[in-house]
């Protein structure tokens, strides 16, 4: 599990913002996605989201209801955090911490 205090990386992980099962519709996923480009992306600049969906026969998938979001550097991935923890996404208040930048790299969404 996430904890919260980790030390600072260019990518961050987001929980509390989506369930995964408002991920399974096309449309609905595309939504958030745009919605996160938009608010993520006002930190500076964000290199790369990933939002994990869960898998077609409903079993569940690693990250899946998890944003994880890579930014330039570590000064810009902190202002985030800040700024994202303890925010309101919907009804989700959101949990914000830093992501290994390895595990990120090679797709490893178990954390």
């Amino acid at each position: 599990m996430l904890q919260p205090g980790g030390p600072p990386t260019k990518v961050l992980c987001l929980t509390n913002v989506v369930s995964p099962n408002e991920l399974k519709h096309p449309e609905d996923y595309e939504e958030i996605m745009e919605d996160m480009r938009m608010e993520c992306g006002k930190f500076g600049n964000l290199v790369n989201l990933v939002n994990p969906r869960p898998r077609p026969d409903g079993e569940p998938k690693p990250g899946a209801g998890r944003v994880y979001l890579e930014y330039e550097d570590v000064e810009t991935s902190s202002r985030a955090q800040q700024g994202l923890n303890d925010r309101k996404f919907g009804r989700n208040l959101i949990v914000a911490v830093f992501y290994p930048e390895n595990k990120f790299a090679d797709g490893d969404y178990e954390g």
